[in-house]
């Protein structure tokens, strides 16, 4: 658990000066030194309670992570599948995990549908030119299958890797069968850990191993008598399966039914969510550092500086003013001189 962001001394003081220096002019340095010596004595204070909270708030997210880690160890179920549906959020192939049975995880994909897949793939001409070629029904259907593959293998390992004391998956792959348009489950079956860890996993054809390394696996997909697949995806029989059978007894196509239903599990897989609605969440920041007013605030301290609302300084009172003259200059006669009013020039003088 990483720790709470050091703190110094120099920090404490910047913020309790910017607090009291609010408000108090530049020109009025009385109040400012003032201001400024109040931070230097509350700055140790400030420092002292922020470091202690945040080393508390270090110790309880440790003993949560603590407490959190030893419920996924033991397999509590709510922990496992949150933590196992957190993982599967950025998925392709969406997965949830819908229940913990002593060290056996169950879990349902949303497999692409047939019908999403391509219909071409690139190719070439005789002479060499690039092209587009239709794909046959039966390559398109191995295509499909290999998909299908490589994302139940990813789920099994992303599962076992987050829930160490998972040593078995129980896997339903959910999609929408191509002749009906109707949800159904198109492959089951069990995978422990130690099989999926053995198996080399290099080529894509290897993502077809799924059918050989699990347990009472079943697929739509069969083998024919001559060892190819078959080119049509037919509904699994799940009689053998409580779970998924009661799920499909029970499950409704329309959403909009109160009953949980199919179409409402799809809809959740599809959004990335759990069935329940959980979505996970990112709380706030532990170690969000309190400004200097809040401390005044929560030490019951008044959060205005005294400061602040003092009468700052008159500093225009003692100024001089000057006098200003009764005559305008212009207008004042020297003393000992004549001064007689000019008549206009009887040049310009009007007729």
């Amino acid at each position: 658990m990483p720790g709470p962001p050091p703190l110094g001394l120099p920090w404490a003081q910047a913020e309790a000066q910017a607090f009291h220096l609010q408000g108090v002019s530049h020109f009025a340095r009385a109040e400012r030194s003032a201001a400024k010596s109040r931070a230097a004595l509350e700055a140790p204070s400030f420092l002292s309670a922020e470091q202690a909270r945040l080393h508390a708030a270090h110790a309880s997210l440790c003993a949560e992570a603590e407490h959190w880690w030893q419920a996924l160890a033991a397999n509590d179920e709510e922990t496992v599948c949150e933590a196992v549906n957190t993982a599967f959020s950025d998925n392709p192939a969406a997965g949830c995990a819908v229940g913990v049975d002593g060290s056996v995880l169950s879990v349902v994909m949303r497999q692409q549908d047939l019908d999403a897949m391509p219909t071409q793939t690139p190719g070439l001409t005789p002479s060499g030119r690039p092209t587009l070629k239709n794909l046959t029904k039966r390559d398109r259907t191995l295509w499909w299958l290999t998909s299908m593959g490589s994302n139940i293998i990813a789920t099994l390992k992303e599962g076992f890797a987050t829930a160490p004391g998972i040593t078995a998956i129980d896997l339903a792959v959910l999609t929408r069968l191509p002749d009906t348009q109707l949800l159904g489950f198109v492959a089951y079956g069990r995978w422990t850990r130690q099989a999926v860890a053995s198996t080399p996993w290099h080529e894509p054809e290897d993502a077809l191993r799924f059918l050989d390394i699990g347990q009472d696996v079943a697929c739509s997909v069969t083998t024919t008598a001559s060892g190819t697949f078959s080119s049509k995806i037919k509904p699994l029989d799940i009689s053998r399966t409580a779970g998924l059978q009661d799920l499909l007894d029970h499950g409704q196509e329309d959403p909009d039914t109160p009953e949980p239903s199919l179409a409402d599990l799809d809809i959740s897989l599809g959004a990335n969510s759990t069935p329940s609605g959980r979505t996970p969440t990112t709380g706030s920041d532990p170690y969000r550092i309190r400004t200097f007013a809040e401390w005044q605030s929560d030490t019951g301290t008044s959060p205005i500086s005294p400061v602040l609302g003092t009468r700052p300084r008159n500093h225009t009172a003692s100024r001089p003013r000057l006098s200003s003259p009764a005559r305008p200059w212009c207008c004042r006669k020297k003393p000992g001189k004549e001064y007689t009013s000019r008549s206009p020039s009887p040049e310009r003088t009007s007729t």
